[in-house]
């Protein structure tokens, strides 16, 4: 009786949320390209919502929840409260903060034409594993946002079996690195970084969006100090929250920073914060430095732990790590991993070999 019950809610559910025309497919059907159109809704329901996943991007469920607490008494879903009730009542959905944020999704995937560079100053790699969507939205917000500068794009893909592989025909005077077999995030990065010519480097996550000044706001610190290897940016959710800034390694521990904090809150603006760590998802590190290191390390294969390790790396090798809190990219909450097996096991498994290496 209690499955009849919840398997027609759920199905009322479904049937709201699809009639609203508030359910966006392309921008949910992007992040689980292997579901199919008509099953999205319900995969939200089931799934997605479970992994913080919006059905559109103007629709954040914890906003909502916050400012309208009433919504915990509802019997149905919040999007659905919100398609029956909210929308009449011109209910807010998101921080009105997140606004300012460029966030926009491009669909046409019009053809990019990088400049081409002898001599730049910055090596921009990406490292790719399909996700094709948000690959190509990488490129175009780099594009579209890192003016003033000169830098070359790198493009790392491991063996992605989707459109990626075309990508050279969407970005011209890129350089594409396709591996022959799948190294993994971290080998991945290495073997990019062998083609880098820049002064700097700078790894950017495929699933997130810089935004405008933030590779020339991370240049200028690293050109106006010596002593600074690594200069991270403030990254930042779609819903205009904090991710994460970095943090400190303080009695064997990672405690960081800013995480839940509006990006515009005056703690979080106008300096440059010096850290033990900042975030692997979009930081530039001086050439030489990188070399003198010697990468990632590889104990960390395939991945996690490995960019606190290099900004750890840093510090003892002289240098400073910092932020700066001007510097600003959002993250997609993690696209490219969706197909990874294993996350939690192989996080744990280099958490155990971080401690091991850093203990104090």
């Amino acid at each position: 009786m209690l499955k009849k019950i919840f398997n027609k809610k759920r199905c009322f559910e479904i049937e709201i949320i699809d009639r609203s025309g508030l359910f966006d497919y392309r921008y949910y059907g992007n992040m689980y390209p292997g579901i199919m159109q008509d099953k999205l809704v319900e995969h939200y329901l089931k799934i997605g919502d479970n992994h913080k996943r919006n059905p559109n991007q103007d629709f954040d469920k914890e906003y909502y929840i916050k400012e309208y607490p009433q919504v915990l008494a509802y019997k149905y879903h919040p999007f659905v409260h919100y398609a029956l009730i909210g929308r009449d009542k011109n209910y807010r959905t998101k921080l009105p903060e997140a606004e300012a944020l460029c966030t926009t999704q491009f669909y046409d995937y019009t053809p990019i034409v990088f400049e081409k560079q002898h001599q730049p100053i910055v090596s921009i790699i990406v490292p790719v594993y399909n996700s094709w969507h948000h690959n190509y939205n990488c490129l175009r917000y780099i594009f579209d946002n890192c003016k003033n500068i000169s830098y070359e794009v790198i493009v790392a893909d491991d063996c992605s079996t989707d459109k990626t592989q075309e990508i050279k025909k969407y970005a011209q005077n890129i350089v594409y690195i396709r591996n022959d077999k799948n190294l993994g995030f971290l080998l991945n990065c290495n073997n990019a970084a062998k083609k880098a010519r820049g002064k700097y480097i700078f790894f950017l996550n495929s699933d997130a969006l810089i935004q405008p000044r933030a590779l020339y706001d991370m240049i200028n610190v690293l050109d106006k100090n010596d002593n600074i290897g690594v200069c991270g940016a403030k990254l930042v959710l779609e819903n205009g929250q904090i991710q994460i800034i970095g943090g400190f390694l303080q009695n064997n521990k990672l405690k960081r920073i800013g995480e839940g904090s509006v990006f515009c809150d005056t703690e979080f603006c106008n300096q440059v914060k010096e850290l033990d760590f900042v975030t692997g998802a979009a930081f530039v590190i001086r050439r030489n430095l990188w070399k003198e290191i010697g990468g990632f390390d590889k104990r960390y294969v395939p991945a996690y732990y490995e960019d606190n390790d290099l900004c750890l790396e840093a510090c003892r090798h002289g240098y400073s790590v910092v932020c700066n809190y001007d510097a600003i990219v959002v993250h997609l909450h993690s696209i490219s991993y969706n197909k990874v097996r294993n996350i939690k096991k192989i996080r744990r498994a280099s958490r155990k070999k971080f401690y091991q290496k850093w203990r104090e």
